[in-house]
Protein backbone atom coordinates (compact mmCIF):
# COMPACT_ATOMS: atom_id res chain seq x y z
CA UNK A 1 0.00 0.00 0.00
CA UNK A 2 1.11 3.55 -0.69
CA UNK A 3 -0.33 7.00 0.07
CA UNK A 4 0.10 10.23 -1.85
CA UNK A 5 -1.49 13.63 -2.36
CA UNK A 6 -4.41 14.19 -4.73
CA UNK A 7 -2.20 16.08 -7.17
CA UNK A 8 -0.46 12.87 -8.21
CA UNK A 9 -3.55 12.00 -10.26
CA UNK A 10 -3.04 15.02 -12.52
CA UNK A 11 0.75 15.11 -12.83
CA UNK A 12 1.77 15.19 -16.48
CA UNK A 13 -1.91 14.89 -17.44
CA UNK A 14 -2.32 11.62 -15.56
CA UNK A 15 0.75 9.95 -16.98
CA UNK A 16 2.55 9.72 -13.61
CA UNK A 17 -0.11 7.63 -11.87
CA UNK A 18 -0.36 5.37 -14.91
CA UNK A 19 3.43 4.96 -14.87
CA UNK A 20 3.26 3.94 -11.21
CA UNK A 21 0.56 1.38 -11.98
CA UNK A 22 2.55 0.06 -14.93
CA UNK A 23 5.79 -0.19 -12.92
CA UNK A 24 4.13 -2.16 -10.13
CA UNK A 25 2.25 -4.31 -12.63
CA UNK A 26 5.54 -5.14 -14.32
CA UNK A 27 6.96 -6.01 -10.89
CA UNK A 28 4.24 -8.63 -10.46
CA UNK A 29 1.31 -6.86 -8.77
CA UNK A 30 -2.37 -6.31 -9.50
CA UNK A 31 -2.71 -2.59 -8.77
CA UNK A 32 -5.56 -0.20 -8.14
CA UNK A 33 -5.89 3.28 -6.67
CA UNK A 34 -8.63 5.51 -5.27
CA UNK A 35 -9.01 9.06 -4.02
CA UNK A 36 -10.29 9.42 -0.44
CA UNK A 37 -11.46 12.26 1.78
CA UNK A 38 -10.48 11.32 5.34
CA UNK A 39 -13.47 13.28 6.69
CA UNK A 40 -15.55 10.39 5.33
CA UNK A 41 -13.89 8.13 7.93
CA UNK A 42 -14.47 10.14 11.10
CA UNK A 43 -11.37 12.33 10.87
CA UNK A 44 -12.26 15.98 11.68
CA UNK A 45 -10.33 17.18 8.63
CA UNK A 46 -10.85 17.50 4.90
CA UNK A 47 -7.78 15.70 3.61
CA UNK A 48 -7.80 14.30 0.09
CA UNK A 49 -5.35 11.46 -0.39
CA UNK A 50 -4.75 8.74 -2.97
CA UNK A 51 -4.31 5.19 -1.69
CA UNK A 52 -2.58 2.75 -4.03
CA UNK A 53 -3.05 -0.94 -3.24
CA UNK A 54 -1.34 -3.89 -4.87
CA UNK A 55 -1.63 -7.67 -4.55
CA UNK A 56 1.01 -10.06 -5.84
CA UNK A 57 -0.03 -11.87 -9.00
CA UNK A 58 0.87 -15.24 -7.47
CA UNK A 59 -1.82 -14.80 -4.79
CA UNK A 60 -5.46 -15.76 -5.44
CA UNK A 61 -7.89 -13.00 -6.41
CA UNK A 62 -9.81 -13.46 -3.15
CA UNK A 63 -6.83 -11.79 -1.46
CA UNK A 64 -7.20 -8.61 -3.51
CA UNK A 65 -7.42 -5.65 -1.15
CA UNK A 66 -10.88 -4.12 -0.73
CA UNK A 67 -11.04 -0.45 0.21
CA UNK A 68 -13.05 0.47 3.33
CA UNK A 69 -16.49 2.00 2.90
CA UNK A 70 -17.12 5.49 4.33
CA UNK A 71 -18.51 5.80 7.84
CA UNK A 72 -19.32 9.52 7.65
CA UNK A 73 -20.64 11.96 5.05
CA UNK A 74 -21.24 15.65 4.50
CA UNK A 75 -24.27 16.65 6.61
CA UNK A 76 -27.50 15.99 4.76
CA UNK A 77 -25.81 14.06 1.97
CA UNK A 78 -26.33 10.47 3.17
CA UNK A 79 -28.66 9.95 6.11
CA UNK A 80 -27.47 6.36 6.49
CA UNK A 81 -24.05 7.61 7.64
CA UNK A 82 -22.92 9.82 10.51
CA UNK A 83 -22.21 13.46 9.68
CA UNK A 84 -18.69 14.76 9.29
CA UNK A 85 -17.05 15.80 12.57
CA UNK A 86 -16.53 19.59 12.76
CA UNK A 87 -13.11 20.79 13.88
CA UNK A 88 -14.75 23.03 16.48
CA UNK A 89 -16.31 19.96 18.07
CA UNK A 90 -13.06 18.00 17.95
CA UNK A 91 -11.19 20.75 19.83
CA UNK A 92 -13.95 22.15 22.03
CA UNK A 93 -12.59 20.69 25.30
CA UNK A 94 -8.94 21.56 24.68
CA UNK A 95 -7.68 24.37 26.96
CA UNK A 96 -5.59 27.26 25.70
CA UNK A 97 -1.84 26.50 25.70
CA UNK A 98 -1.21 29.19 28.32
CA UNK A 99 -3.82 27.74 30.69
CA UNK A 100 -3.12 24.98 33.20
CA UNK A 101 -3.16 21.64 31.43
CA UNK A 102 -1.37 18.28 31.24
CA UNK A 103 -1.43 17.83 27.47
CA UNK A 104 1.68 16.69 25.63
CA UNK A 105 3.08 18.95 22.89
CA UNK A 106 0.49 21.68 23.49
CA UNK A 107 2.70 24.46 22.14
CA UNK A 108 1.88 26.65 19.17
CA UNK A 109 3.43 28.73 16.43
CA UNK A 110 3.37 32.49 16.95
CA UNK A 111 3.32 32.97 13.18
CA UNK A 112 0.91 35.84 12.54
CA UNK A 113 -2.72 35.00 11.81
CA UNK A 114 -3.70 36.67 8.56
CA UNK A 115 -6.86 36.12 6.56
CA UNK A 116 -5.80 35.80 2.96
CA UNK A 117 -7.22 33.47 0.37
CA UNK A 118 -4.47 30.89 0.09
CA UNK A 119 -3.45 27.72 1.90
CA UNK A 120 -2.54 28.18 5.54
CA UNK A 121 -3.94 31.70 5.74
CA UNK A 122 -7.66 31.17 5.34
CA UNK A 123 -10.03 31.42 8.29
CA UNK A 124 -10.98 28.08 9.85
CA UNK A 125 -14.71 27.37 9.94
CA UNK A 126 -15.46 25.63 13.28
CA UNK A 127 -18.64 24.06 11.90
CA UNK A 128 -16.99 21.88 9.27
CA UNK A 129 -13.91 19.60 9.24
CA UNK A 130 -10.54 21.35 9.43
CA UNK A 131 -8.60 22.23 6.31
CA UNK A 132 -5.72 19.87 5.58
CA UNK A 133 -3.09 19.92 8.33
CA UNK A 134 0.12 21.16 6.71
CA UNK A 135 3.75 20.16 6.85
CA UNK A 136 4.94 22.93 4.52
CA UNK A 137 6.92 25.92 5.74
CA UNK A 138 5.95 29.55 6.15
CA UNK A 139 8.91 30.74 4.10
CA UNK A 140 10.83 31.81 7.18
CA UNK A 141 12.04 28.44 8.41
CA UNK A 142 8.91 27.65 10.39
CA UNK A 143 5.68 25.77 9.70
CA UNK A 144 2.49 27.54 8.65
CA UNK A 145 0.08 25.82 11.04
CA UNK A 146 -3.65 25.98 10.34
CA UNK A 147 -5.64 28.58 12.25
CA UNK A 148 -7.52 27.51 15.39
CA UNK A 149 -11.34 27.28 14.95
CA UNK A 150 -11.64 30.54 16.91
CA UNK A 151 -9.16 32.11 14.47
CA UNK A 152 -7.27 33.88 17.25
CA UNK A 153 -4.01 31.93 16.83
CA UNK A 154 -2.47 28.95 15.07
CA UNK A 155 -3.36 25.44 16.20
CA UNK A 156 -0.89 23.91 18.63
CA UNK A 157 1.05 20.77 17.80
CA UNK A 158 -1.35 18.83 20.04
CA UNK A 159 -4.44 20.33 18.42
CA UNK A 160 -3.06 19.54 14.98
CA UNK A 161 -2.43 15.98 16.16
CA UNK A 162 -6.01 15.71 17.43
CA UNK A 163 -7.25 16.81 14.02
CA UNK A 164 -5.00 14.09 12.57
CA UNK A 165 -6.74 11.69 15.04
CA UNK A 166 -3.63 10.85 17.07
CA UNK A 167 -4.37 9.67 20.64
CA UNK A 168 -3.72 12.23 23.37
CA UNK A 169 -0.91 10.14 24.90
CA UNK A 170 1.11 10.01 21.66
CA UNK A 171 4.17 12.19 22.22
CA UNK A 172 6.13 13.92 19.46
CA UNK A 173 9.85 14.56 19.93
CA UNK A 174 11.98 17.33 18.45
CA UNK A 175 11.76 21.05 17.83
CA UNK A 176 8.34 22.64 17.48
CA UNK A 177 8.82 22.91 13.71
CA UNK A 178 9.84 19.28 13.50
CA UNK A 179 6.81 18.19 15.51
CA UNK A 180 4.45 20.18 13.27
CA UNK A 181 6.01 18.51 10.23
CA UNK A 182 5.70 15.04 11.78
CA UNK A 183 2.01 15.66 12.36
CA UNK A 184 1.44 17.21 8.94
CA UNK A 185 3.21 14.41 7.05
CA UNK A 186 1.30 11.63 8.82
CA UNK A 187 -1.60 9.59 7.51
CA UNK A 188 -4.51 10.34 9.88
CA UNK A 189 -4.48 7.56 12.44
CA UNK A 190 -8.19 6.78 12.30
CA UNK A 191 -8.15 6.58 8.50
CA UNK A 192 -5.08 4.33 8.66
CA UNK A 193 -6.97 2.10 11.09
CA UNK A 194 -9.82 1.70 8.60
CA UNK A 195 -7.31 0.73 5.92
CA UNK A 196 -5.59 -1.71 8.29
CA UNK A 197 -8.83 -3.38 9.37
CA UNK A 198 -9.60 -4.21 5.75
CA UNK A 199 -6.09 -5.61 5.36
CA UNK A 200 -6.49 -7.74 8.48
CA UNK A 201 -9.76 -9.17 7.12
CA UNK A 202 -7.68 -10.96 4.48
CA UNK A 203 -6.02 -13.13 7.13
CA UNK A 204 -7.06 -16.73 6.87
CA UNK A 205 -8.64 -16.42 3.42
Amino acid sequence: MAENVRGILNLEKGEVIQRIVTDFSNAGYRVKYRLFNTADYGVPQTRMRVIIAGTRNDLPSKLDYQYPEPTHAEPGLLYTLKSWIPVGEALENIPEPDETHHLLNHIHSKYKVTNRNFTGHRRTNPEIPSPTILARGNGKGGVCAIQHPKNHRRMSVRESAIVQSFPLDFEFIGSMGSMYRQVGNAVPVLFAKHLGVKLKELEGL
